[in-house]
Order: C-alpha cells, then structure tokens, then sequence
C-alpha cells in the first residue's frame, strides 16, 4: 500500500508526517533514503531508514496512527563513503529532494486493503560465477568445482534447499574435470534439486558484440545440454550480470523455445530507474517472453532484501558469488528463519505468469544499461577476432550445406559437423560477458585467442574436405565492374569516382563530399579524434559523459595518392595511424582501411562524420535485426545514450556507416543542422589488463550516400560490404528479406536456412534452392518440426511465410548418402 507523507520545513530536518487509519499485524514500512530518517510510531520510536535499512515494523493498532519521519535533508550516508574528492564526493553532497512517498507491506499476508495477499518471496540459491574475469577460465573451472562440491552437500542433507545454476559450460568443464562431482551433479539435477532451468545459454553472454546468429546458437548448445545431459528443460535465459541487452533478444528467445528473461544489472542504471521489475518484453515482430528485474544476484536474506523482493514481487536470490560461492550453511539457516519457500527459477515464472501474466505491463524496445559504455570498445582486438570467426564459421557452414545438397556421404558430413561443432563452442565460450566485453585480465585474453586459432584449425580442416568434393571455383567469385581509376588532383583536394560515388579528400585526409545521384552528404566526414579516457570508476567498463572535454591534438596528416585510393599517414602521441580510402569498381560506399600501431593509454580514438541532411531518426544493426534511436534526445533516459550499442551500420540522413568489428556509436544533431555521428575505434584502459588492445590493429569500415533505403536493401548492402562473394546454395529476391544462416542440420540430415525480414512487410516469399531438394519444412532454432510447417516445393521453389520483423528456420531435404 502506498503512502504520501505531508512536509514540514526545517533547515536540517525535514519532518513528514502521514495518518494510518489502521495498523494490521506484521505492517512493514518501506522508505528510502540514504542520508538517514527516524521513524516515530504515535510519538514512540519504531526504528530508522538509512542506506542499508529500508524497511522498518510497524505496532500493530485497530486505531489510527500517525507516521513521522525525521529527515536528514544534508546529512551523509552512514557506509559506502568515497576515500576523497570526485564525482562520488560531489553526487553525495549535493542536496537533494527529499521523497514524499513510502510504502506499507504486511509480513503476515494482508494487504490491509482486502486486496491480493502479499506472500514471502520465493528464494533461490544460487552462485554468481563468471567464466574469465579477473581470473583465467582454467581458474573457473576450478571454481567451479570448489562451488559445486559445497553446494551438494548441504542439497543432499536439506531436501526442501534449491540451488539454481547457469552455463552448461561450467557442467561440461565438470564432467572432463570430476567424473564423481559431475555425476552427483547430474543426479541431483535431474531430481530438480539443482535448477538448470536457468541453463539456457552455454554461458551469460556479451549480448552486443555477438551476433544474432551466435547468440541462437548460445541458447541451441545450451538448452540441448541441459535437456540431455541435466535432463532439464531450461526455460531462462539467464543474464544478471550481462551489460544490456538489445531489443531482438525476445525474437530470439522465442524463436529458441525460451520463454522467460531475468537480469540485474539495469539496477546500475546512473541515471535513471527503469520502471518495472516484472514485465513483458517484446519484439517488433510480437515475441514477447516474461522479464524480471531482481535487486541483486548475490547476499544473504537480510530483512531489507526479503521487503524489497516482496514489494518489487521477485525471488530472491540467496548465496554469494562472481568467482562462485553460493550460499553458506548460515545463508541456508537464515532462509529457514525467514520462513521463505525455496523455488526453483522455472517454476517460479511459471507460477507468475499463471498468476499475474495478465497485469503486467507491456515493453517494447532495449533494455539499456546506463553504465559500463565502454564495453563496447574494450579490447578491440578480441572482438574483431570474434567477428571474424564468426565470418569463418558462416562460410565453412555453408560449404558443408553445399556438400550435403549433392549427396556426399554422410561420414563426411558427420566428421565436417564435428569440427564445425568444436569451433562453435570455442566461439560460444569467448562470448562470456567479461571476456568479449573486454573487461578480463590479459591471461584470459590469451587463452580465448589460443581458442580461436584452435577453432581456426577445425575450420580449415572442414573446408578442405568441402574443397575435395565440391566442384572447382566454387568458393569465390570473380570482382565486380572495371578496374578502378586513380584519384585525380582537382584544386586543393583528392577527387574519387567509380561512377556510383564521387568523393573528395582534403590535405588533413578529412572528406569533404561525398556525392551520389547529384546530391552531396557530406560536411566533413572520416574526422579523426582522440580524447583522454580516464574514468572514475570500473576502468575496461566506464565511458564517462563528460570524455570529450580533454581533447588529444593529432599530428599533421601526409597524404598521398596511389593507383587505387588516397592513403593518410599520422601520429597520435606514439602510435602510427594509417589510412586508405578507395571507392572500389560496382561499389556504393566509400571504403576506409586503417592499420594502426596503438601504444597509447587511457586515450579513446574515434572517427566522426557530419552529415548534411536533417534528420529525427536514426536505425542501428542489431543482433538478427534493427533499432531506432532519437537522433535529438527528449528525455534524460535518451540523454544517457551519448554512447550506445550497435552492430554493422548507423544509417541516418541518407547516409550509413558500415563497420565489422565496432560497437559504439554516437548520434547528435549538428551545430548548424544535419546530423553528427561518431564511431569508437580503440581505447587504452590499464586494468584489469594494463596491457589492453597494445599492438597492430587493422580495421575497415565505410561510408555509404543511399539517400533513404529501407533495411532490408541496406542489409544486403552491408552483407556485401563485409563478406567476400561466394555462390549462395539458397535464394530471396524479395528484398525485405535477408537469409541469415545457411547450415548443415545438426543430424546431418539436410540442410537448415534462417531468414530474416527486415522492412516490417507481413508475406509470403519465394526461396529458390540451387539444386533440386525432395522436400522442405519449418523448424525452431533447436531444428525440430513445427507443427503444420511442410512446406509446397515447386521444382526448386518453396514459398516461405514470415511476418513482419520475424525470423523463421526451414529444413531442406536432400538425399542422403548413407555411407
């Protein structure tokens, strides 16, 4: 029940008073408010609220009550004081206005209002651990071990205990580690007494710099492991401690066969609350799976943390954890006093959409952290290296999808799958939220770049067996339209032109137009800037607002034209940064290439371009989709994006950028109109990895005049931008549609493609297969058979039916060769 106070003044003390016409048995005050209140009952002491303590009894009375609180208006908090001046010091200074709003809850069940009954939140154990952090994976592992052999022991001696825990990863570490651990663990996993109904990833995942393909196979690996090794269902996906999360993860979720989301981490929002702890999250294409916000994924059932999970009606998570943990026997004794329920993840979701699915609120869009902005940059190296393996993998899949549609045998298509298998989950594992976010010690770093040239190998080995049955040539083909021409002087600038764009380069490298179709969208573009990057808090993690008031001056550029481009030469501080601009034959975008020597520390580099046109709006790649952002921020929620998460392109104002392996953008209306957009290339953080991102770094992204495409088209442009051509074994011409994957069904039998639509056009669309197939179906993310999905074949055509924003897999048959 909420509660409004009435104000009374005071310089130092603010008094708030509020009437209660009853007082039922086991009344909880709610209120905070850091810097200390005094609560007064009727004139007697009842407690008091500070940083810690939020929650206050109240005396049970069938009469009225009258409610004071005592307000420290200037005061500080009692705990968690910096250790001297900054932004901290200043934030905790300030006065601030004092809330008019608390809120009663009734330990016993009422409400006192007649209304739905309050119950004790359910409790989960559970333990936090991070596959690389600020140790290795070899270290976790062990972790691991050391977590689990605790947390067995007090299941097997407490039958009412639950303990959920994450990542297959972790049980499939286990089983080559502990072969006796890791069968009590799956025993008392299939008694539902270890909850892997939280298993749905293979690990807690980077949700920004994998792709939507990658992210799919996350949860495929991960709910097979735990469906057939834990014999579990796993229904949540699992993400406390992930950095945001994009506004496609319920397509993806869904189309996976999850149906539940919990997370923590928006509660580090700096600057705004996000306004629901249990919601449904939706996609532009209709999924929706049931969201929780929780408090926290570690501590003990305080009595401050058991009010919250009843008030924000959440479980709450019991145990201690990031390097593992769990709940200690202490933990466990306090859960019994509290009289709290154990519960497992799955069920307790069940339980509330069965309950209250019907009144909670909708959302629709990303869940944006307002924090740790810096993940999107950190450790560049890492995740280009992602990138680019999963480029690898793309390719090696379809060569074998080639193979299987001219009826190869089936031992080959098997051993092809098994290394294919082998380089996915190195991927998969490398994608655990400290490691491709770039916030890992540098030992870490080593051992995931040791994986992906493992990976690498198991690629290679695949793809000569392709090479060895498939005919001649049939991995590239030959470049597009007429050899390029040089660059011409014309007054003080470069001049480029294929006959598609035309661009000019000045003497500082800058571009100064950029035309296509007669019209320039250009005022300056490929702008080169550096900053100092020294954040108060969480180095590898923070970009903090206020970055661009340091400046860092770049040396003088040297410019140079060759036969096919302009090349820029210059220096910042230590380190070399070169660049190649070129507009290569049948391409519509400008090309820039830059290989930089990087040695400098806490310094952020970033190219920016001002683009001539106006515009409200601008669209973001997304993991298998697209978002829209305001280019002018309206609300402080807005304002708190000043860098935000994007794969593959910003398109704005006509015009887009493409890029590979880069994830953090910037959108500002310009001084004198148009629209400003920045691109973070590298920074230089020095811990947890003093060493981070130092070495040769080459990178390509573009700039792209298009004038105002829909996405679909500006999809399959940036497709060909960044992947070399090769014959495609499937065919869409509809142009909203885009095919995503094309892979050999994980049983070999057959050929699965994922397809994309991208313009929000509900249809029908026609897919052609090269060869001649036998029959055609529609199947999840885990490959099994919708119901009513047998698709018409016509020859080698099939129509596909998608709805707006959606993603559908279908199997292609082929016959097969058993030998």
């Amino acid at each position: 029940m909420k509660i409004t106070f009435t104000r009374e003044g005071g310089e130092e003390i603010a008094l708030l008073r509020a009437r209660l016409e009853r007082v039922p048995r086991g009344a909880i005050l709610l209120y905070r408010w850091p810097n200390g209140a005094l609560l007064r009952q009727d004139g007697e002491l009842r407690g008091a609220f500070d940083r810690e303590h939020r929650a206050v009894s109240l005396q049970e009375s069938e009469s009225a009550s009258e409610l004071t609180l005592e307000v420290e208006r200037r005061g500080l908090p009692g705990s968690g004081l910096p250790a001297g001046p900054g932004l901290r010091w200043r934030l905790m200074s300030r006065e601030r206005a004092v809330p008019l709003h608390g809120r009663v809850i009734i330990a016993s069940g009422e409400d006192g209002t007649g209304g739905a009954r309050l119950t004790a939140p359910a409790a989960i154990g559970h333990a936090h651990i991070d596959a690389a952090w600020l140790w290795t994976t070899a270290q976790a592992r062990r972790k691991f071990a050391r977590t689990l052999a605790n947390q067995t022991r007090y299941l097997e001696s407490d039958e009412a205990y639950v303990y959920a825990q994450s990542q297959p990863q972790l049980y499939a570490w286990l089983e080559q580690d502990d072969a006796e651990l890791s069968a009590r663990v799956r025993t008392l996993a299939q008694a539902q007494r270890i909850d892997a109904s939280v298993a749905a990833m293979w690990v807690e995942a980077d949700c920004h710099a994998a792709s939507g393909e990658s992210l799919l196979r996350q949860l495929v690996l991960g709910r097979r492991y735990a469906r057939e090794v834990l014999g579990t269902e796993a229904e949540v996906c699992w993400l406390p401690d992930s950095f945001g999360f994009p506004s496609t993860l319920p397509l993806l979720l869904h189309h996976a066969g999850v149906p539940y989301f919990y997370t923590t981490k928006l509660r580090w929002n700096e600057r705004t609350r996000f306004p629901h702890t249990r919601w449904w999250w939706e996609s532009s294409d209709g999924s929706r799976v049931l969201a929780v916000l929780g408090a926290s994924y570690e501590g003990a059932p305080t009595p401050g943390r058991v009010a919250e999970a009843r008030v924000d009606e959440t479980p709450l998570l019991v145990g201690y954890g990031d390097g593992g943990g769990g709940p200690t026997r202490g933990t466990l004794a306090h859960v019994r006093e509290a009289g709290l329920p154990w519960s497992g993840a799955a069920a307790w979701f069940a339980d509330a959409a069965a309950c209250d699915g019907a009144r909670l609120p909708a959302y629709r869009g990303e869940l944006y952290l307002e924090y740790h902005r810096g993940t999107y940059t950190s450790n560049a190296l890492l995740k280009a290296e992602n990138a680019a393996l999963e480029f690898a993998i793309g390719e090696a899949e379809e060569q074998t999808a080639w193979c299987a549609s001219f009826r190869v045998a089936q031992s080959m298509l098997r051993e092809n799958r098994k290394d294919l298998d082998i380089a996915w989950r190195i991927l998969l594992t490398n994608q655990s939220h400290d490691l491709l976010a770039g916030t890992t010690i540098g030992a870490a770093t080593d051992e995931a770049f040791e994986g992906y040239a493992l990976a690498r190998k198991h690629l290679q080995a695949a793809l000569m067996r392709c090479d060895a049955v498939l005919p001649r040539g049939g991995r590239g083909l030959p470049s597009r339209g007429i050899e390029i021409s040089a660059p011409q002087r014309d007054g003080e600038t470069w001049l480029l032109d294929n006959g598609l764009v035309r661009a000019r380069v000045d003497d500082e490298g800058q571009v100064v137009t950029l035309e296509s179709g007669g019209c320039n969208f250009v005022r300056r573009a490929n702008v080169l800037r550096a900053f100092v990057d020294r954040p108060k808090r969480w180095e590898a993690w923070n970009l903090d607002a206020g970055y661009r008031s340091r400046p860092l001056k770049l040396g003088p550029a040297e410019v140079e034209a060759t036969r096919d481009g302009v090349v820029v030469r210059r220096m910042l501080g230590e380190s070399e940064i070169v660049q190649h601009l070129r507009l290569a034959p049948g391409e519509s975008w400008l090309r820039v290439g830059m290989r930089i020597a990087w040695h400098e520390r806490r310094t952020i580099l970033r190219v920016e371009h001002s683009f001539t046109q106006n515009d409200e709006r601008a669209l973001f790649g997304q993991p298998h989709g697209v978002l829209e952002r305001p280019v002018r921020p309206a609300t402080e929620a807005e304002r708190a994006k000043f860098e935000a998460p994007g794969q593959r392109f910003c398109s704005t104002a006509g015009c887009a950028v493409f890029s590979t392996d880069r994830y953090g953008w910037s959108i500002a209306p310009g001084a004198d109109g148009g629209v400003e957009v920045g691109l973070s290339l590298l920074r230089g953080t020095t811990w947890p990895d003093p060493a981070a991102d130092l070495g040769e770094h080459v990178l390509e992204y573009a700039l792209v005049p298009h004038g105002g495409v829909a996405p679909g088209e500006l999809e399959r442009a940036w497709r060909e931008f960044a992947e070399p051509r090769r014959p495609h074994l499937v065919k869409c011409e509809a142009a909203n549609v885009l095919i995503a994957a094309i892979k050999l069904a994980d049983d070999c039998k057959g050929v699965i493609v994922r397809l994309r639509e991208c313009d929000g056009v509900e249809g029908a669309v026609p897919l052609e297969v090269a060869t001649r197939p036998l029959g055609a179906e529609l199947v999840d993310a885990e490959e099994r058979s919708i119901e009513n999905g047998e698709l018409k074949l016509e020859d080698r055509v099939m129509r596909i039916p998608l709805c707006a924003h959606g993603l559908v897999s279908v199997r292609i048959r082929f016959p097969i060769k058993n030998i």
